[in-house]
């Protein structure tokens, strides 16, 4: 049975949502977010709750991918969230295939598969 996380399913922090980062060069942008992705996956995978909190600012836009809509989340809403997954079931998740775009706001949207 595929267990679905929080922010996933209408994508994610980490990756599917709209990121508030520091603006990067064009060139870096597709690295550096390959790296966070990487670093999310690896923190999610070993349910390690600090590591994930450290990729997150302390409020998160979630935009879900099949209508647009979109829903603050806080820090700590997202926190309690993992303490509930990580307490009800073993989870494991790849991600695959994540494109970031530099947005005119200075936000950076991700999007990806898993």
């Amino acid at each position: 049975m595929r267990n679905n996380l929080f922010l996933t399913p209408t994508l994610c922090i980490a990756l599917f949502a709209v990121c508030c980062i520091p603006p990067a060069a064009a060139q870096d942008l597709q690295a550096d977010m390959k790296a966070f992705g990487q670093a999310w996956q690896d923190a999610y995978n070993r349910a390690d709750i600090a590591g994930l909190m450290a990729l997150y600012a302390d409020e998160v836009a979630i935009v879900n991918p099949q209508d647009g809509s979109s829903q603050t989340v806080t820090k700590q809403q997202i926190e309690a969230q993992f303490v509930r997954e990580f307490q009800e079931a073993d989870r494991h998740i790849v991600i695959n295939g994540e494109t970031a775009e530099a947005l005119s706001d200075g936000k950076v949207r991700v999007t990806g598969k898993f």
